[in-house]
């Protein structure tokens, strides 16, 4: 077994594990300020100069000037981070893991977003190293993805820099709302986004340091077993479910789509095919359907809604990596998932 087989069945025998924890009788129901900050659970514990031991899930401020000092030049130095424009740019320039999974799902599923022929040589290599790389966690991590990873980071990073006085604390929830929303979307417990957490960071990790990845993770599960287990904090602390459902733009566009009224009753599409859309309209051409309408269900217009193409990716993230396949193509839902229908 090759190294990076061992390291993918530890983080497969560990989701095992995270599956079988024991809930506790007495668990916080957090506010949506808390669960941002438990949500920076895994990079939180790093160190930061200029802040002493772990920062905690809140705002830390320095007691001397100098430490505050310290965490600016840290930030400056590491991230180019200077100011609330630099540092939002640094969220997204430093970790774009998931964006990338993002990208490379599109492809798994034979509907690539963009034509890979128009790549450079380099660029096309770059890429295809990349997907294989991150081809190892998508069997158990499917559109789940690397989101994780970079919610954490782009967090930690924003209260780091709270705490060197660049952004207030007005300013982190504005920056990190969207990120919270993403979390909601994809995510059903810490335990979901742990696991994708450190994919996405092992993913990072073998680009560059392949010979340290196996420590790297055995040190990552012993900082998820603090935070999961023997009363840690993701343990004891509810995952967050708002009272009414937040949305996180997932592809980009306002373009509408037709959904039957039978798929959102049940709340599940189990067939879609894609289009030509309606001239005049801006209309994706997608149609969606729960799988067993019959055409005189169909024919009444009234049994058919319009929706937003990014309303249905929140409602239903496994849809996502399909919308880019051209138009005529269709797809039914089994018990594998979605598979193509072929004449």
């Amino acid at each position: 077994m090759s190294k990076i087989d061992k390291i993918i069945k530890r983080i497969f025998d560990y989701r095992g594990e995270l599956e079988r924890i024991e809930k506790v009788d007495d668990i916080h129901t957090v506010s949506r300020e808390e669960f941002t900050f438990l949500l920076g659970g895994m990079p939180s514990f790093r160190k930061v100069p200029g802040i002493n031991g772990h920062m905690g899930f809140d705002f830390y401020y320095c007691d001397e000037e100098n430490n505050k000092q310290l965490v600016k030049e840290h930030l400056k130095n590491l991230f180019g981070v200077e100011d609330k424009k630099s540092l939002v740019e640094a969220c997204y320039n430093f970790f774009p893991e998931g964006n990338q999974y993002e990208q490379f799902m599109t492809f798994w599923k034979n509907a690539p977003k963009f034509d890979i022929s128009a790549l450079e040589p380099q660029g096309l290599k770059a890429f295809e190293e990349c997907k294989y790389r991150a081809g190892y966690f998508y069997p158990f991590l499917q559109e789940k993805g690397f989101y994780a990873y970079d919610i954490s980071e782009r967090i930690v990073l924003c209260q780091t820099a709270v705490t060197g006085g660049i952004i207030s604390e007005e300013e982190f929830f504005e920056i990190t709302d969207e990120w919270v929303r993403l979390a909601q979307v994809f995510y059903n417990s810490y335990a979901e986004f742990a696991i994708s957490y450190l994919c996405g960071a092992v993913y990072f990790e073998l680009r560059s340091v392949e010979d340290n990845v196996k420590e790297f993770v055995n040190i990552s599960i012993k900082i998820f077993d603090m935070l999961l287990k023997n009363n840690g904090a993701w343990q004891v602390n509810s995952w967050y479910t708002p009272k009414e459902r937040e949305w996180v733009d997932l592809v980009g566009h306002n373009l509408g789509c037709f959904v039957t009224r039978k798929a959102m009753e049940n709340g599940f599409v189990g067939y879609m095919y894609h289009d030509e859309p309606s001239e005049n309209n801006p209309d994706s051409g997608w149609r969606f359907m729960y799988g067993d309408e019959d055409d005189e269900y169909l024919s009444d217009v009234n049994n058919t809604t319009i929706l937003a193409l990014n309303t249905v990716c929140n409602l239903q993230p496994d849809i996502l990596a399909f919308i880019y396949a051209e138009e005529g193509r269709e797809f039914e839902m089994d018990i594998t998932g979605w598979v193509e229908i072929l004449e």
